[in-house]
């Protein structure tokens, strides 16, 4: 991605993160469906993300069915990536920020 299409972003109306990327981890939690009674299962890799001086927690949300030990992250620790923020939250002086669809790219 470059700057043009970051500005392109910007104006069309998202919030747009940019950061370097630190790490990524892949994360698979069970919980209990209220509605079907069923046990399910969450998968989701949670990237860690360096903006300014604060690291910021992405949280990307992997289909059913995926098998998160053949799960690939490609990105690259210390390649600069944008986000487009679906939403965030901080707590406890800890940054999240939820995916809005669009894949993290890496900008140029």
């Amino acid at each position: 991605m470059k700057n043009e299409d970051l500005l392109k972003l910007v104006n069309a109306g998202h919030a747009v993160l940019v950061g370097r990327y630190l790490s990524g981890v892949v994360n698979a939690r069970s919980y209990l469906d209220k509605v079907t009674g069923k046990n399910r299962e969450l998968r989701t890799v949670v990237h860690t993300l360096l903006a300014g001086t604060k690291p910021v927690l992405i949280n990307e949300y992997l289909p059913d069915g995926t098998d998160v030990n053949t799960v690939v992250i490609k990105q690259q620790p210390g390649k600069t990536y944008a986000i487009c923020i679906g939403g965030y939250e901080e707590d406890k002086g800890v940054a999240r920020v939820r995916l809005n669809g669009v894949a993290m790219e890496e900008v140029l």
